[in-house]
């Protein structure tokens, strides 16, 4: 087999202030400023693009979506235990409201059978009585 090499092109060279300096591509050979005021400018807004190109969305990084949200478990085993705990939990707040609705409904029928029966009691009474 015969191995077959070009000679290497040769790179770009720009004359600024401080001299010759090589360039890696051709296009900045032309668009390079030479003053350094110029060079200034040019590389600020160049500074600005490439911060444009590669600045990320911090909400929309998938580290903080996976930290908001849980992971999926299909195992039915899972499942079960998720079920079981939502019922538990119901059953218990249930229980307490339940037993605080029947506790005001009973004190609420004690109060309006009690109360004017014994004021009107106790208003007789003592009215017979003198």
């Amino acid at each position: 087999a015969v191995l077959v090499t070009e000679p290497p092109t040769p790179r770009p060279t720009i004359q600024g202030e401080e001299g010759l300096c090589a360039c890696g591509c051709t296009d900045n050979a032309t668009t390079t400023p030479s003053t350094s005021t110029e060079r200034r400018k040019y590389l600020d807004k160049r500074q600005r693009e490439v911060w444009r190109t590669l600045h990320l969305d911090m909400k929309a990084l998938s580290t903080r979506m996976r930290r908001r949200t849980s992971a999926e478990d299909g195992r039915r085993s899972a499942q079960s235990v998720g079920y079981a705990g939502v019922i538990m939990l119901a059953l218990m707040f249930g229980s307490v409201l339940i037993s605080d609705v029947t506790s005001l409904w009973l004190n609420s029928k004690r109060k309006k059978k009690y109360t004017p029966t014994s004021k009107r009691h106790c208003a007789n009474e003592s009215h017979r009585q003198v």
